[in-house]
């Protein structure tokens, strides 16, 4: 493997890590913000630079976490919108389905990286 595939799953490892360093405390000012940092996701993959066709698995995995990570931005957007609810009422139905889709797409984001971190230690170890 050459240097700069090293460096770019590298860069995919620091992503991942950096995608799910989300605050312990979610209030409506910091939904907005995660919304903001999930949804430069494939903007930041890009900045990566280009990867060799060795690596396209890892890649395409990776642009599918993102695309996890961007829906999971949409939808904490829409849940910090909403802000505080009063129980029972149509707003807090809302809210939920805002949040679970929030939190599930930030799971299914995450699995991905780590299947596209796995499958860069497996052509790493293929290349040996």
């Amino acid at each position: 493997m050459t240097g700069d595939e090293h460096v770019w799953l590298d860069g995919i490892a620091a992503l991942h890590k950096s995608m799910d360093d989300l605050p312990s405390t979610v209030t409506s000012a910091t939904m907005l913000s995660i919304a903001s940092k999930l949804s430069g996701c494939t903007r930041t993959l890009d900045g990566l630079g280009s990867f060799t066709d060795r690596l396209r698995p890892v890649a395409d995995l990776a642009k599918q976490a993102c695309a996890q990570y961007e829906k999971s931005g949409q939808c904490f957007k829409t849940a910090g919108d909403i802000g505080a609810v009063v129980a029972g009422s149509a707003e807090e139905m809302k809210y939920k389905e805002a949040t679970d889709c929030a939190f599930g797409s930030v799971g299914e984001g995450s699995k991905l990286f780590a299947d596209a971190e796995l499958k860069g230690h497996q052509i790493k170890e293929a290349a040996r």
